[in-house]
């Protein structure tokens, strides 16, 4: 059974995306320490447990730090930046539409390594609405790419040194917050009462940890050395603004291309399109078809295995053609069919497990014709029953109209890319 899912699931998969504190508690539970004398230890690990915020900002500085590890700082600013612009287009739809508020929506982001960025969405009473949530990444990037390119054209050649420093200035930041909070300790101190009903020391400590205050402190630390860490492991990139201006257009540009070229689920192409017809998920089976025999990838597979888990199929036959998935990613990485180092090969074996074990944890769900049938209350089940119903053609043609109109406007983009690409990007 999986390590990441529990029992019950009547929340999506999405909500069971590790955090810090769960990443502990699963860690002992895995490894059988379940017993009464170390439940005061699982207390302790609440120090872990911080604001959505934290946990937001934590998961895109893990990302940073792979990148400017294996690639430079240069490239993982420019691509986290990227990715930012682009899950700050479906937040911005989905304030739109007063689904959410924009900064609570924006911090239940998570980002991962390696494969990019998820903003958790609310329920969505019409697929007219998921379409024009999926539509919000695409149109920022490609406005954010056609932005930064036009500036590029004006942006001097100065060189930038130093770039991978940013992440000790964020270091002294967050130690800045910390005491700032330091100094506010006195303002919410435990109660004596507090400390005399305590059974233990360690419900000592838990409740010294459980003070609102003090978690924060803890977070501002806990960041503080995820990003000195990063600073001491990044490769130092020297690049020019102009050239760091180029990579960020070029970056928002593929993201772009990617999710609306692949049209299926939870690609924003298939977000889009599943309004307009059933047939678009073939379409964008075939694309990736079309990839994975193109470039002999290991990573394909692995977009195969976050594609396949979100499908809606039986759940029996939906873990089957992940685990082939995986199949194909540990037959890729066994024959040398990969160009990617060793740490981003590893990367992606972990993440494949942990595909793997939501497909596998999934399949004991209760599965009808139209779909995945969890333990829902009636309200929510008539709400998926309307999102099935299909749209007025007025309103297909509509979106397959928009749809293609970024899809173009992405492609024209990139094309222009390539035709200014400078000499010293070209590969030979």
């Amino acid at each position: 059974m999986s390590i990441f899912l529990p029992k019950e699931r009547k929340r999506s998969f999405f909500n069971y995306v590790p955090t810090p504190l769960r990443q502990w508690v699963l860690v002992i539970a895995l490894f059988g320490l379940k017993n009464e004398k170390l439940l005061e230890l699982i207390k302790l690990l609440k120090l872990m447990k911080a604001s959505s915020a934290v946990a937001s900002t934590f998961s895109v500085l893990v990302s940073v730090g792979f990148y400017a590890v294996d690639k430079g700082s240069a490239f993982a600013l420019a691509f986290i930046g990227a990715l930012l612009i682009h899950e700050a287009g479906h937040v911005w739809a989905i304030h739109y539409l007063k689904l959410g508020a924009f900064w609570e929506t924006f911090f239940s982001l998570r980002a991962f390594p390696g494969v990019g960025a998820f903003i958790q969405a609310p329920p969505m009473a019409s697929r007219e609405e998921e379409a024009f949530i999926g539509y919000g990444g695409p149109l920022f990037s490609t406005v954010g790419g056609i932005l930064l390119f036009l500036s590029w054209f004006v942006t001097p050649a100065v060189k930038m040194n130093g770039l991978h420093h940013f992440f000790l200035v964020l270091t002294a930041l967050f130690a800045v917050a910390m005491l700032y909070h330091v100094s506010l300790l006195r303002e919410k101190p435990i109660s004596k009462k507090d400390l005399v009903d305590a059974k233990s020391w360690g419900d000592v400590l838990h409740k010294f940890f459980s003070v609102p205050l003090v978690r924060k402190i803890c977070a501002h630390a806990f960041l503080g050395g995820v990003a000195f860490s990063i600073w001491m492991f990044a490769t130092p990139s020297v690049v020019s603004a102009q050239d760091f201006v180029f990579m960020s257009a070029f970056i928002s540009m593929v993201l772009a291309v990617f999710n609306l070229a692949i049209t299926i689920r939870p690609l924003d192409g298939g977000r889009i399109l599943q309004i307009v017809g059933s047939l678009f998920a073939y379409t964008g089976i075939a694309t990736l078809i079309a990839l994975t025999l193109y470039l002999h990838e290991s990573s394909v597979f692995l977009i195969w295995m976050i594609v396949l888990v979100g499908i809606r199929t039986h759940p029996v036959r939906r873990f089957y053609a992940v685990l082939l998935a995986g199949f194909g990613l540990a037959a890729t990485l066994l024959f040398g069919q990969s160009s990617q180092t060793f740490f981003e090969n590893i990367v992606d074996v972990f993440l494949g497990m942990w595909m793997l074990s939501i497909a596998y944890a999934r399949t004991d769900e209760s599965w009808n014709k139209g779909g995945d049938r969890r333990t829902i209350p009636r309200e929510e089940e008539e709400r998926q029953d309307r999102r099935k119903e299909g749209a007025p053609w007025p309103v297909r043609l509509k979106w397959l109209g928009l749809y293609l109109l970024i899809l173009l406007a992405s492609l024209v983009l990139g094309a222009l890319l390539l035709y200014f690409t400078p000499p010293h990007f070209r590969v030979s």
